[in-house]
């Protein structure tokens, strides 16, 4: 679909990290990410990563933050 084109297209422009690429995957297998332990307990990274990797990817418009920090999940876009 298109909506999926453009995230695609954006997501190749990216320089990214083995990191970056893990927790994309992360994304497109779960849709959403609601806790960095759960994600940094799946993929076997440390929180500080999936944290460094989560602000690249919402400053590059990847992913977006979705409701609070205590209630709020992130989402790829």
């Amino acid at each position: 679909n298109e909506k999926e084109k453009k995230l695609n297209e954006k997501i190749s422009n990216l320089k990214l990290t083995k990191a970056d690429k893990a927790l994309l995957d992360y994304f497109r297998q779960n849709d959403t990410l609601n806790s960095i332990s759960n994600a940094s307990s799946a993929l076997s990274l440390s929180t500080i990563t999936i944290q460094r990797s989560i602000n690249k990817l919402v400053s590059s418009e990847i992913i977006k933050r979705i409701g609070s920090k205590k209630e709020g999940y992130w989402k790829l876009k």
